[in-house]
């Protein structure tokens, strides 16, 4: 198997490529012959054999300048638009977009040939931040410093702030302090209003107030987060990954995860 014979291969074959109304999207099928459900699944047979023979899946290779390509293929909804939301490999997994493709460049690899690294993007891999691990953020600072010390660390951003703009800092010098400043702020704003609810039974409607007004302070703590420290945008993520030969290490079963 070699690049051109696949090119010429891939010629051979007259019909609309993927993406297109009409064309070839048999997600479902292919996806059924891969999975492990049943166990004894009788598809996945004959579905080794063939990728053994034309050198895909789990008998991919590539050598050091050589890379892989992670295609998902698609399904078709009643109107003939592709999807890419159900994994019929995993038929458990959730019910949602998934990457329709993905690179992965060999960069290194064992003397033996064994096992390679490979550079990947992680533009298909992560999602925006979620309010859960912004969530996990907040908690992990309240519990660092209480409401004292974030108070404190407010009061500091702030005395920084005013000491930068009494030296002439321009707005633009000036935005990381002030950012820090509100954050801490919003944060101390968290621990104060989540102590709250504790002075009310729960069937008072001051309760229900209060929980109400605690989620609202979580909800700007979050937001003052993001602001003061942005992540970077998956798309200009990158990362290292291992391969091998072994048993389920190779670059298919690592990303199917099957």
């Amino acid at each position: 198997v070699t690049p051109r014979w696949a090119a010429r291969q891939t010629g051979r074959d007259p019909r609309y490529t993927g993406g297109v109304v009409g064309a070839p999207t048999p997600g479902e099928r292919y996806g059924g012959a891969l999975s492990h459900v049943p166990a004894n699944n009788p598809r996945r047979g004959p579905l080794t054999a063939a990728a053994r023979r034309i050198g895909v899946n789990e008998h991919a290779w590539a050598g050091v300048g050589e890379g892989y390509l992670v295609q998902s293929v698609s399904t078709t909804n009643d109107s003939g638009a592709q999807l890419f939301t159900h994994n019929h490999a995993k038929p458990g997994d959730r019910v949602g977009p998934h990457a329709p493709y993905h690179f992965a460049q060999v960069v290194l690899a064992s003397e033996d040939g064994t096992h390679q690294i490979t550079l990947e993007n992680e533009t298909h891999s992560r999602g925006p931040v979620t309010d859960a691990e912004l969530d996990a953020i907040v908690e992990d600072n309240l519990d660092r410093h209480g409401g004292d010390g974030l108070r404190r660390l407010a009061e500091a951003a702030e005395r920084r702030l005013a000491e930068a703009g009494r030296g002439g800092a321009d707005a633009e010098q000036t935005a990381r302090p002030t950012g820090l400043a509100r954050a801490a702020r919003a944060l101390a704003e968290v621990h104060d209003a989540e102590q709250i609810p504790f002075y009310f039974d729960e069937d008072r409607p001051e309760h229900a107030l209060a929980l109400r007004e605690a989620e609202r302070a979580r909800a700007r703590a979050r937001e003052a987060v993001r602001a003061v420290a942005p992540l970077p945008d998956p798309k200009d993520l990158w990362f290292f990954r291992a391969y091998s030969k072994r048993p389920g290490e190779s670059a298919h079963e690592v990303n199917a995860a099957l």
